[in-house]
């Protein structure tokens, strides 16, 4: 249970944003259903081959990663949006 509320707390925004994104009404039977595979998917680059590998990897590994690609995605947005406003 500690370790379980350690990577909550570690790992809380990527938790929030699952909620968030199962929360809108477009995506949320696509989440239902697909739960955690939409993130070993976004792991493997949609690779099947690649699933094996994803999924042997540590837990914190994984989240880590997925955290870095939302922090990514994140950055690059607002570099969008500012270069629209500039435009």
């Amino acid at each position: 249970m500690d370790f379980r509320k350690g990577i909550v707390r570690s790992f809380g925004t990527l938790f929030k944003q699952s909620m968030v994104d199962e929360g809108s009404k477009t995506d949320n039977s696509f989440s239902k259903f697909w739960g955690y595979y939409i993130w070993i998917s976004q792991l493997s680059e949609d690779k099947v081959w690649k699933i094996d590998s994803i999924t042997s990897q540590p837990l914190v590994l994984c989240l880590n990663h997925l955290s870095y690609l939302s922090d990514l995605r994140s950055e690059q947005e607002k570099a969008i949006k500012k270069q629209m406003k500039q435009q």
